[in-house]
């Protein structure tokens, strides 16, 4: 029996494919994050904490503009899984940031309504930390 066009192209192969394009693209923004956080926690007053913030929005922007770039052409794009773990990690405005700058995923409705319940749980933990500890 052939196989179908859905099961050549979600082969062993095609998977391995995708697990290495996924190593490659959360390395890269563990990569951004730490060398613009570290950056940012060098050379101003900031505390570790919010360097880091700025150091993995920054990733994510960068990102999507890198991901627009070669949208389109024959390159491996960045995961959306990448887009969303680093979202979680704090990214979140970084990610909604490069999404209107470069008009990236603007159009998946699916994308926007994950990246908005992300922002929506981050701000309720927020609050919740402001409330019990006192904190911003």
């Amino acid at each position: 029996m052939a196989k179908s066009n859905y099961q050549s192209e979600h082969s062993s192969k095609g998977n391995a494919k995708s697990v290495n394009a996924v190593k490659f693209f959360v390395a890269g923004a563990v990569f951004l994050t730490l060398a613009s956080g570290g950056l940012a926690y060098f050379y101003s007053n900031l505390g570790p904490i919010f360097s880091y913030l700025i150091g993995i929005n920054i990733a994510l922007l960068l990102l999507c503009g890198f991901d627009k770039s070669i949208a389109g052409g024959q390159s491996t794009r960045v995961p959306e899984l990448v887009f969303y773990a680093f979202a979680i990690l704090g990214g979140s405005v970084g990610l909604l940031l490069g999404m209107h700058l470069f008009r990236h995923k603007t159009k998946k409705g699916a994308f926007q309504i994950v990246l908005v319940a992300i922002i929506f749980v981050q701000a309720i933990a927020i609050r919740l930390i402001q409330r019990k500890f006192g904190l911003f």
